[in-house]
């Protein structure tokens, strides 16, 4: 997987809603596993209620209430931030590549492969 720490560990919260800088660095190192990334992200920035954690990779995020319409755009911009992919096309943001952690991940090494 092609997949290292870029430029978005960099960056630094605007306060507009960007990823900032808390979580990213517990995932320093190429042996950072997609799933780990997704799932701090989504625990650590998304998830309002605390009982919904730990978030198992394959919780429903959609179906819990765990992704809105907001949240859902807020994740798509940190993946393609986070992962260099662009995730465009109307494949691509069907909301069955968003029902868990495990299926955002397939997707994107899907789109990894196709590069």
């Amino acid at each position: 997987m092609a997949w290292g720490l870029g430029k978005q560990d960099e960056l630094e919260s605007a306060g507009d809603g960007r990823p900032d800088k808390r979580w990213q660095t517990r995932n320093r190192g190429k042996g950072a596993h997609v799933e780990t990334i997704i799932n701090e992200y989504i625990s650590q920035e998304l998830v309002r209620d605390p009982a919904l954690l730990p978030l198992a990779d394959d919780t429903p995020l959609l179906k819990s209430g765990i992704l809105d319409s907001l949240s859902l755009l807020r994740l798509v911009i940190f993946v393609e931030e986070r992962f260099g992919v662009t995730m465009g096309d109307d494949a691509d943001l069907l909301s069955e590549n968003f029902a868990s952690v495990n299926t955002i991940c397939a997707r994107l090494r899907a789109l990894e492969a196709a590069k």
